[in-house]
């Protein structure tokens, strides 16, 4: 029951009860954000003192969040023609947890693998990062054919993408349709799961599948696999979890995690070093997913190709948009990474943002700039400048026509044909999904894959799967 839950002060607790869409039809989450202020412990429940977690939220009312901000003006480049950005969703619950750990479903505002209050503010901030880079080569206000936007199906980067956008297009006084609602609603396309091979992975491949189960293999018969062994059975010894591999410690890990930054009491068994070890088991597996160019080439490929189509067609004069912005989950940064061959080895944190600008000299040839943004989970320091990255192989201003040599392996020519797919047979339901490819769990963004079937699920293939 809730009145015995132990929890610290969370950074964004808010309502209990999840409301319920009527007559079964789906919500759209609104862009706009809930009230500051934050409830007492419910039924009595145990405060503890707020643990350093790397959230900081400044006290601030509703009307500050949403104000009309000025900015100073852009030092983008005047060589700028076009931007592509992936970011990964803002602060979320956990998808699921284990059988013994106390936090149950109930003990979380919106239920699992939902977008936290700190959250939304998370990529409001992030808005307003990208509207103080780009204002000037950006309208002011929205303009319908400036900007795409596109989303995983996911609750999460769907509402992260609308928290993103009111702060990127703050309305402007002629677009305001109530004088007390700063916010105006900006389109945010996406498709559905058993199509999308590009931001949430639950279009399964075959082929994929193959090439993960034997590199899974390969990895278990590395000594330091062999050394980890010893861990994986006390983690399975304390969860009660069925042994099956990186995938059910990778969710231990996403657990533990999000309860942690939440301020939730930890199980007594998790000290600092098996907190610290099971989240570099959790980077690690992202490894596992991409780390060769064919892995890559399936998950993060169509994505690169369809940046690299949005860049073609500016270069050829046939689009008006400048900006094609992508929202996601954190194997989707890995994945895209990986293929362009710059993933820090690191897990992609909350917001993280991938940008690919391309921009033209006076003398007409073409530019790619590569920047990574891991700085906007700290709500204070959410205006901190991205890292610059560099294409192995080329300069940080790499030529066009060397980027498409560079990544021309990266990308599929017919994904689905090379993926050996049988398009008479769908292959995204649940089970095929959680036996045969692991990127659509190891990222715990699916809001549901990662609950726990009662049943047991043939494996034909080893798996490691998640999605955050």
């Amino acid at each position: 029951m809730r009145d015995s839950i132990r929890r610290r002060p969370a950074a964004s607790v808010g309502a209990r009860r999840r409301p319920s869409a009527p007559g079964g039809v789906r919500r759209l989450p609104a862009a706009s954000v809930g009230s500051r202020r934050r409830p007492s412990a419910p039924g009595g429940a145990r405060r503890l003192p707020a643990a350093s977690d790397g959230i900081h939220r400044p006290p601030k009312k509703m009307n500050e969040v949403f104000s009309l901000f000025k900015y100073t003006s852009s030092s983008t480049s005047p060589t700028l023609r076009l931007v592509n950005i992936l970011y990964r969703h803002g602060d979320r619950s956990p998808s699921t947890t284990f059988p013994t750990d106390e936090h149950k479903e109930d003990s979380w505002p919106q239920g699992w693998g939902w977008l936290s209050k700190v959250g939304i503010e998370q990529h409001f901030n992030l808005g307003k990062f990208l509207r103080k880079r780009y204002n000037g080569f950006l309208n002011s206000t929205y303009l319908r054919n400036e900007i795409k936007v596109e989303s995983s199906s996911t609750d999460r980067c769907l509402m992260s993408a609308q928290a993103n956008l009111a702060g990127l297009y703050p309305p402007s006084e002629e677009q305001l349709w109530n004088k007390n609602i700063r916010w105006i609603p900006i389109p945010v396309l996406t498709r559905s799961k058993n199509e999308d091979n590009m931001l949430s992975f639950s279009r399964s491949c075959s082929k994929y599948s193959q090439l993960y189960a034997q590199n899974l293999k390969n990895h278990e018969l590395k000594p330091e696999e062999v050394k980890n062994k010893e861990f994986y059975d006390f983690i399975y010894k304390m969860t009660k979890l069925r042994p099956e591999g990186l995938r059910k410690i990778w969710t231990v890990a996403d657990v533990l995690f999000c309860e942690k930054t939440h301020n939730y009491t930890l199980p007594n068994w998790v000290n600092d070093t098996v907190f610290e070890r099971l989240q570099k088991i959790r980077a690690y597996s992202f490894s596992l997913m991409f780390e060769t160019e064919e892995l890559a080439k399936f998950k993060g490929g169509p994505l690169l190709k369809e940046m690299i189509s949005n860049m073609n067609a500016k270069k050829l004069g046939t689009i008006n948009t400048k900006l094609f912005m992508y929202s996601g989950h954190d194997t989707t940064l890995a994945a895209l990474m990986h293929s362009l061959k710059v993933f820090n080895n690191l897990s992609p944190p909350y917001t993280a943002c991938l940008i690919m600008e391309l921009h033209q000299k006076t003398d007409g040839e073409y530019f790619i700039r590569l920047l990574y943004k891991n700085s906007t989970t700290n709500l204070n320091n959410y205006m901190k400048e991205p890292h610059l990255l560099t294409i192995p192989g080329c300069t940080t201003n790499c030529p066009y026509t060397k980027f498409l040599e560079l990544t021309q392996n990266s990308v599929p020519v017919d994904w689905a044909r090379e993926c050996q797919l049988n398009e008479s047979k769908p292959t995204s339901d649940k089970t095929n999904s959680e036996t045969q490819d692991p990127s659509k769990f190891l990222s715990v963004d699916s809001g549901h894959c990662m609950r726990q079937t009662t049943q047991p699920v043939a494996a034909p293939t080893p798996t490691c799967s998640c999605r955050c």
